[in-house]
């Protein structure tokens, strides 16, 4: 979605990125102009980190986990390291955007407000000092 404009599919990514590993996210990003700079998160709730978000009123990634039950978040992961599943969105000012469902919503009402932050990045110039 981020690079739609330029003609790009989420296939094209999807082949040239690891989904767990952000600097292929940013790297693959570049050559449109844009790359992803961490914001440092915990694992609070994203609701603690919505209003500092919507204030720089920007573009951003929200990572969020997503588990069946606050018990499997609590877990330890299983035999093959799974603890949960996760899922990201695009806020754009004060606007969710999910990729995978097409959904658009106003942020402070999203559904997202009570999950556990995984990762936020804002989406920066690629020529920005800061970023991955």
């Amino acid at each position: 979605m981020l690079t739609g404009s330029n003609g790009q599919t989420p296939e094209y990514f999807q082949e040239r990125i690891n989904t767990q590993d952000p600097v292929t996210w940013s790297k693959e990003l570049i050559p449109f102009g844009l790359k992803l700079a961490y914001c440092p998160t915990d694992i609070r709730k994203v609701k603690y980190y919505v209003d500092e978000i919507l204030e720089i009123s920007d573009l951003f990634t929200v990572s969020y986990y997503k588990p069946k039950t606050d018990y499997q978040f609590l877990n330890d992961p299983d035999e093959t390291g799974w603890v949960c599943g996760s899922h990201i969105v695009i806020c754009h000012q004060d606007t969710i955007i999910d990729p995978a469902t097409g959904t658009i919503m106003k942020a402070n009402v999203h559904p997202f407000l009570e999950s556990h932050t995984k990762r936020i990045f804002r989406v920066v110039p690629a020529e920005h000092l800061r970023g991955l």
